[in-house]
Protein backbone atom coordinates (compact mmCIF):
# COMPACT_ATOMS: atom_id res chain seq x y z
CA UNK A 1 0.00 0.00 0.00
CA UNK A 2 2.95 2.10 0.06
CA UNK A 3 6.58 2.43 -0.90
CA UNK A 4 9.52 4.06 -3.14
CA UNK A 5 10.05 6.72 -0.68
CA UNK A 6 13.03 6.51 1.74
CA UNK A 7 15.06 9.40 3.86
CA UNK A 8 17.78 10.50 5.34
CA UNK A 9 17.62 12.82 8.85
CA UNK A 10 20.06 14.42 10.63
CA UNK A 11 20.23 15.97 14.54
CA UNK A 12 19.35 19.48 14.15
CA UNK A 13 22.20 20.77 15.78
CA UNK A 14 24.78 19.32 12.62
CA UNK A 15 26.26 22.19 10.62
CA UNK A 16 24.83 20.88 7.51
CA UNK A 17 21.87 21.28 5.45
CA UNK A 18 21.40 19.03 2.61
CA UNK A 19 23.38 15.83 1.15
CA UNK A 20 25.58 18.63 -0.92
CA UNK A 21 26.44 20.91 1.95
CA UNK A 22 28.33 18.09 3.57
CA UNK A 23 30.53 16.89 0.56
CA UNK A 24 34.35 17.34 2.25
CA UNK A 25 33.00 18.28 4.91
CA UNK A 26 34.38 17.71 8.48
CA UNK A 27 31.66 16.63 10.75
CA UNK A 28 31.39 12.74 10.77
CA UNK A 29 27.81 11.40 9.94
CA UNK A 30 27.29 8.67 12.12
CA UNK A 31 24.43 5.87 11.88
CA UNK A 32 23.42 3.02 12.95
CA UNK A 33 23.14 -0.60 11.37
CA UNK A 34 23.55 -4.59 12.78
CA UNK A 35 26.05 -5.41 10.17
CA UNK A 36 28.27 -7.82 11.79
CA UNK A 37 29.22 -9.06 8.32
CA UNK A 38 29.52 -7.25 4.93
CA UNK A 39 26.20 -9.13 3.92
CA UNK A 40 24.30 -7.62 6.65
CA UNK A 41 25.16 -4.03 5.33
CA UNK A 42 21.83 -4.86 3.00
CA UNK A 43 21.15 -1.12 1.55
CA UNK A 44 23.03 0.82 3.89
CA UNK A 45 25.88 0.06 2.09
CA UNK A 46 24.57 2.88 -0.38
CA UNK A 47 25.81 4.98 2.35
CA UNK A 48 29.55 4.16 2.31
CA UNK A 49 29.34 4.12 -1.85
CA UNK A 50 27.73 7.91 -1.11
CA UNK A 51 30.43 9.24 1.02
CA UNK A 52 33.21 7.40 -1.76
CA UNK A 53 31.48 9.01 -4.17
CA UNK A 54 30.93 12.25 -2.76
CA UNK A 55 33.63 12.50 0.11
CA UNK A 56 31.50 12.52 2.99
CA UNK A 57 32.74 12.06 6.24
CA UNK A 58 30.48 8.75 7.65
CA UNK A 59 30.80 5.98 10.59
CA UNK A 60 28.35 2.71 10.33
CA UNK A 61 28.20 2.16 14.15
CA UNK A 62 27.67 -1.87 14.55
CA UNK A 63 24.96 -2.43 17.02
CA UNK A 64 22.89 -5.16 18.33
CA UNK A 65 19.56 -4.10 16.92
CA UNK A 66 18.58 -1.46 14.18
CA UNK A 67 14.73 -1.68 14.18
CA UNK A 68 12.83 1.37 14.40
CA UNK A 69 12.29 1.38 17.96
CA UNK A 70 16.37 1.25 18.28
CA UNK A 71 16.49 4.01 16.24
CA UNK A 72 14.45 6.36 17.60
CA UNK A 73 16.30 5.20 21.07
CA UNK A 74 19.59 5.73 19.38
CA UNK A 75 18.48 9.19 18.27
CA UNK A 76 17.49 10.13 21.74
CA UNK A 77 20.54 9.32 23.49
CA UNK A 78 22.68 10.81 21.40
CA UNK A 79 24.14 7.45 20.05
CA UNK A 80 24.38 8.20 16.34
CA UNK A 81 23.07 11.92 14.29
CA UNK A 82 21.32 10.52 11.61
CA UNK A 83 18.97 8.15 10.28
CA UNK A 84 18.05 6.28 7.26
CA UNK A 85 14.86 4.70 6.85
CA UNK A 86 11.53 4.39 4.80
CA UNK A 87 8.26 5.69 5.54
CA UNK A 88 9.05 7.28 8.29
CA UNK A 89 8.80 11.14 7.00
CA UNK A 90 4.84 10.92 7.55
CA UNK A 91 4.85 9.42 10.94
CA UNK A 92 6.81 11.84 12.99
CA UNK A 93 4.20 13.82 13.13
CA UNK A 94 2.10 10.85 14.68
CA UNK A 95 5.63 8.98 16.41
CA UNK A 96 7.92 12.23 17.59
CA UNK A 97 5.61 15.24 17.16
CA UNK A 98 8.08 17.62 18.58
CA UNK A 99 10.68 16.62 16.63
CA UNK A 100 10.91 18.26 13.71
CA UNK A 101 9.24 21.61 14.95
CA UNK A 102 11.89 21.80 17.53
CA UNK A 103 14.50 21.41 14.85
CA UNK A 104 15.67 18.46 17.01
CA UNK A 105 16.03 16.60 13.77
CA UNK A 106 16.30 17.87 10.28
CA UNK A 107 16.02 16.62 6.80
CA UNK A 108 19.63 15.77 4.87
CA UNK A 109 18.85 13.36 1.51
CA UNK A 110 15.77 12.42 -0.17
CA UNK A 111 16.40 8.63 -0.49
CA UNK A 112 13.51 7.51 -2.16
CA UNK A 113 13.93 5.54 -5.76
CA UNK A 114 14.10 8.39 -8.84
CA UNK A 115 11.52 10.59 -9.60
CA UNK A 116 9.74 10.49 -6.04
CA UNK A 117 9.12 13.42 -4.02
CA UNK A 118 8.85 13.02 -0.11
CA UNK A 119 7.24 16.55 -0.47
CA UNK A 120 5.51 17.63 2.65
CA UNK A 121 4.04 15.62 5.85
CA UNK A 122 2.18 18.66 7.48
CA UNK A 123 4.72 19.70 9.48
CA UNK A 124 7.30 20.55 7.00
CA UNK A 125 8.57 20.39 3.89
CA UNK A 126 11.24 17.96 2.70
CA UNK A 127 13.14 20.26 1.23
CA UNK A 128 16.02 18.40 0.58
CA UNK A 129 15.84 17.07 -3.18
CA UNK A 130 15.89 13.49 -4.43
CA UNK A 131 19.77 12.19 -4.16
CA UNK A 132 19.76 9.88 -7.38
CA UNK A 133 17.47 12.88 -9.57
CA UNK A 134 19.90 15.58 -8.35
CA UNK A 135 23.42 13.93 -7.65
CA UNK A 136 23.90 10.98 -10.05
CA UNK A 137 24.58 10.22 -13.60
CA UNK A 138 23.27 7.15 -15.71
CA UNK A 139 25.53 4.67 -14.25
CA UNK A 140 25.54 5.64 -10.80
CA UNK A 141 21.70 5.88 -11.00
CA UNK A 142 21.99 2.25 -11.93
CA UNK A 143 24.07 1.28 -8.79
CA UNK A 144 22.10 3.10 -6.47
CA UNK A 145 18.78 1.59 -7.83
CA UNK A 146 20.35 -1.70 -7.16
CA UNK A 147 20.71 -0.99 -3.38
CA UNK A 148 17.89 0.69 -2.83
CA UNK A 149 14.59 -0.67 -4.79
CA UNK A 150 14.88 -4.13 -2.84
CA UNK A 151 14.26 -2.56 0.44
CA UNK A 152 11.88 0.66 -0.76
CA UNK A 153 10.09 -0.33 -4.18
CA UNK A 154 7.20 -1.71 -1.83
CA UNK A 155 6.66 -0.54 1.70
CA UNK A 156 3.49 -2.58 3.38
CA UNK A 157 2.63 -5.31 0.99
CA UNK A 158 0.54 -8.85 1.09
CA UNK A 159 2.27 -11.80 -0.98
CA UNK A 160 1.21 -15.32 -1.66
CA UNK A 161 3.08 -18.27 -1.80
CA UNK A 162 3.96 -19.10 -6.04
CA UNK A 163 2.25 -20.69 -7.93
CA UNK A 164 -1.18 -19.60 -6.43
CA UNK A 165 -4.57 -20.55 -8.26
CA UNK A 166 -4.95 -17.37 -10.23
CA UNK A 167 -8.90 -17.16 -9.62
CA UNK A 168 -7.74 -16.93 -5.53
CA UNK A 169 -5.00 -14.17 -6.07
CA UNK A 170 -7.11 -12.40 -8.25
CA UNK A 171 -10.16 -12.44 -5.65
CA UNK A 172 -7.32 -11.37 -2.95
CA UNK A 173 -6.20 -8.74 -5.33
CA UNK A 174 -9.32 -7.16 -6.28
CA UNK A 175 -10.83 -7.35 -2.71
CA UNK A 176 -7.66 -4.92 -1.51
CA UNK A 177 -7.90 -2.67 -4.14
CA UNK A 178 -11.67 -2.10 -3.65
CA UNK A 179 -10.29 -1.41 0.25
CA UNK A 180 -7.91 1.30 -0.75
CA UNK A 181 -10.04 2.59 -3.43
CA UNK A 182 -12.47 3.10 -0.16
CA UNK A 183 -11.36 7.16 -0.01
CA UNK A 184 -12.79 6.69 3.78
CA UNK A 185 -11.00 3.58 4.65
CA UNK A 186 -7.71 4.59 2.85
CA UNK A 187 -8.09 7.89 4.97
CA UNK A 188 -8.99 6.45 8.37
CA UNK A 189 -5.66 4.35 7.51
CA UNK A 190 -3.48 6.76 6.88
CA UNK A 191 -5.10 8.69 9.86
CA UNK A 192 -3.72 6.06 11.76
CA UNK A 193 -0.69 4.27 10.55
CA UNK A 194 0.36 8.13 9.67
CA UNK A 195 1.60 6.30 6.20
CA UNK A 196 0.79 7.62 2.98
CA UNK A 197 -1.52 5.83 0.65
CA UNK A 198 0.36 4.87 -1.93
CA UNK A 199 -1.07 1.77 -3.42
CA UNK A 200 -0.29 -0.58 -6.63
CA UNK A 201 -2.72 -2.87 -7.24
CA UNK A 202 -1.47 -6.61 -7.40
CA UNK A 203 -0.57 -7.10 -10.99
CA UNK A 204 1.64 -3.50 -11.07
CA UNK A 205 3.17 -4.43 -7.93
CA UNK A 206 4.31 -7.88 -9.39
CA UNK A 207 5.66 -6.20 -12.28
CA UNK A 208 7.27 -3.57 -10.11
CA UNK A 209 8.92 -6.70 -8.04
CA UNK A 210 10.25 -8.15 -11.42
CA UNK A 211 11.81 -5.11 -12.40
CA UNK A 212 13.30 -4.40 -9.64
CA UNK A 213 14.89 -7.72 -8.56
CA UNK A 214 16.16 -8.23 -12.22
CA UNK A 215 18.17 -4.61 -11.50
CA UNK A 216 19.43 -5.86 -8.56
CA UNK A 217 20.67 -8.70 -10.25
CA UNK A 218 22.31 -6.83 -13.64
CA UNK A 219 24.32 -4.73 -10.75
CA UNK A 220 25.33 -7.90 -8.36
CA UNK A 221 28.52 -7.88 -8.90
CA UNK A 222 29.04 -4.70 -8.46
CA UNK A 223 27.10 -4.46 -4.97
CA UNK A 224 29.01 -7.11 -3.62
CA UNK A 225 32.05 -5.37 -4.19
CA UNK A 226 30.82 -2.39 -2.67
CA UNK A 227 29.50 -3.85 0.33
CA UNK A 228 32.71 -5.59 0.62
CA UNK A 229 34.73 -2.48 0.91
CA UNK A 230 32.33 -0.06 2.86
CA UNK A 231 32.12 -2.99 5.65
CA UNK A 232 35.91 -2.53 5.56
CA UNK A 233 36.10 1.39 5.16
CA UNK A 234 33.30 2.85 7.64
CA UNK A 235 31.59 -0.02 9.87
CA UNK A 236 32.96 0.36 13.37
Amino acid sequence: TSGREGLWVINGKMGYDCFESAWGGSETLTIGQSAPTPADLGSYGVLGWLADEFNVPLEIRNVAAAGSAEQYLMMERGDVNSWLSGTLWDQFPRTRPDWLPNGFIRPFADMSVPGFDLGNNGQMDFHCPNVADAHLDEAQTAIYNAFRGPQIYAAKNVVGPPGMEKGVANALRNALADAMNDEKFASDMQGFTGIKNNFSGGEAAQQQLIETTQAFLDKKDDVDKIIEAVHAKYVK
